[in-house]
């Protein structure tokens, strides 16, 4: 089991920008695993770290 705390529960995290979710919130809302969420994540990852830009879902 993994405890967490917060202190505010929210529906969703906002992008930047504040006009919608999270790019990644986005990306992984579908998936039902973390198995399959982490190359999605990773992915993610790498390309900001090369500058590539993100497309939107």
């Amino acid at each position: 089991d993994i405890k967490v705390h917060f202190v505010q529960e929210v529906p969703f995290i906002w992008n930047r920008d504040h006009t919608g979710w999270c790019p990644v919130e986005t990306m992984c809302s579908e998936e039902e695993s973390a198995e399959a969420i982490l190359p999605l994540i990773r992915d993610f990852l790498e390309k900001i770290r090369s500058g590539k830009k993100l497309q939107e879902k």
